[in-house]
């Protein structure tokens, strides 16, 4: 059906009249919710919008730096950067709810109007659309699967007591592709219902679940999207609103649900055929752009990146530090047990590498890896488990620095598309002025219990290791 405006008159006597509570209430949250979707997140996928939108970020940063250096005396210098939980994100929702507040009570004493409801049709377009795209895109993020890919090498050699509630999240969802599919198809399926009038009811009791489940898991589970989930659920919310009465007649009061008002406050130019018609072909069109982007995103490896070099999980069988053979003793701290290459997560933009000995203890690395020379460089990151920030495998009190080492790989034998042989890796070079060579012997993926067990249709005894 159309959303285009239909000039008929809001005033009209078949109107009906809202209490002054329902007035003041709609007022606020129309200011707020169109403040906080403006611009249309469609806008940003149209090319050249998005750099020319650039201004109202930069417009919006710069009020929430004074906002928060003069109400809370806090210095903001960190913004979104793929957390949504930032000081920046709670000054942004406090100065649009100050803003807000003021806006109704303007709106209030100016307007004497009884009721709004083209305002109230037009904040059902902007929200439909805001979460429909928003929803879609993690629909498809998850079907992918791209949100959350497979565990990574770090992951499934990293123990549970060392992950982050959140990593210890993404390491359950990216295990199962099946339930990544169900919770993507919840999302994109409710986000797709939400792109017509029709059944726009229908998406959004769907996505009262689906979200109701995700706010959940943000907090529970420390997940820095939760101001922006909780929003998305609060949109749900509200496109829902509006059936409340007659859901609670059928649902409840097991009494006949009357039909839903049919009148179209927008009509346009063009005919609902011709009106439906276009939508699909934009609904296919960011299907086709999302599903794309995701498997060109998955073929570069599933983690955002190309599969390179050495990537995997090695077990070391011979460590030399200095010329001398350091046995693999659990006094032996300095000598490597099992050596890592690989990401810990999607959000790790640059590779991470980690050696850990046979106490547990872990020494993080940030890699870089030049094939044509045939070496890996090293360098100490931040990130630790119960050791000194970037401890070398010769543990001093000195800053520690980064070495570059040279690496002979030998490739996993294949027969019949089995992998029979899972190849090796030697490393050698200097490390803090000491010469230091390793050999490691990959582990195959399928040795992790994790990534190996599968689906049992049938099991006598609960497997629960």
């Amino acid at each position: 059906m159309s959303d285009s405006l239909n000039p008929a008159d809001q005033n009209a006597p078949n109107t009906p009249r809202w209490s002054l509570a329902l007035r003041l209430v709609f007022r606020f949250f129309f200011v707020y919710l169109m403040l906080y979707t403006m611009p249309p997140e469609i806008l940003g996928m149209i090319p050249g919008v998005a750099d020319a939108l650039q201004w109202w970020t930069e417009f919006k940063q710069r009020i929430g730096v004074a906002v928060g250096q003069n109400v809370f005396g806090v210095t903001i210098t960190v913004f979104p950067n793929g957390s949504g939980d930032t000081t920046y994100n709670y000054v942004e929702v406090f100065t649009l709810l100050c803003i807000s507040l003021v806006a109704a009570a303007a709106w209030s004493i100016i307007d004497r109007r009884t009721s709004h409801p083209r305002a109230a049709a037009i904040l059902r377009i902007v929200l439909r659309y805001t979460l429909a795209l928003a929803m879609l895109n993690y629909g498809i993020a998850k079907i992918i699967p791209t949100q959350f890919p497979a565990p990574s090498m770090i992951r499934l050699t990293q123990q549970f007591g060392e992950s982050s509630p959140m990593g210890l999240l993404w390491t359950f969802m990216g295990a199962s592709v099946g339930y990544n599919i169900f919770a993507g198809l919840g999302e994109a399926v409710g986000g797709l219902l939400l792109f017509f009038r029709r059944t726009t009811l229908l998406g959004s009791l769907i996505l009262v679940g689906v979200l109701a489940n995700v706010v959940a898991l943000n907090f529970c589970y420390d997940v820095p999207v939760k101001l922006y989930s909780s929003h998305l659920l609060l949109m749900a919310i509200a496109l829902v609103l509006p059936d409340t009465a007659r859901l609670a007649a059928l649902l409840i009061l097991n009494r006949p649900a009357p039909a839903s008002d049919g009148r179209q406050m927008f009509a346009g130019k063009f005919s609902a055929p011709a009106w439906v018609a276009f939508k699909s072909l934009v609904v296919a069109g960011l299907l086709f752009m999302g599903l794309s982007s995701g498997m060109e995103w998955r073929s570069t490896g599933g983690d955002g990146a190309p599969k390179g070099p050495l990537q995997g999980n090695y077990r070391v069988e011979v460590f030399e530090g200095d010329g001398v053979a350091i046995a693999p003793l659990l006094s032996e701290t300095a000598r490597w047990n099992d050596f890592v290459v690989g990401r810990v997560s999607p959000f790790d933009q640059k590779g991470t590498a980690r050696a850990r000995n046979l106490a547990g203890e872990s020494i993080w690395f940030r890699y870089t890896i030049d094939p044509a020379a045939r070496t890996i460089e090293l360098q100490p990151s931040e990130r630790g488990n119960g050791t000194a920030p970037g401890a070398s495998p010769f543990a001093t009190t000195q800053g520690q620095v980064g070495s570059t080492l040279t690496y002979e790989e030998i490739p996993a034998v294949v027969v019949d598309g089995k992998e029979t042989s899972p190849g090796a890796l030697r490393l050698s070079g200097t490390w803090e002025g000491k010469p230091i060579r390793v050999e490691l012997n990959r582990v195959p993926p399928d040795a992790f219990l994790l990534t190996s067990r599968g689906f049992h249709w049938i099991s006598e005894y609960p497997f629960n290791r």
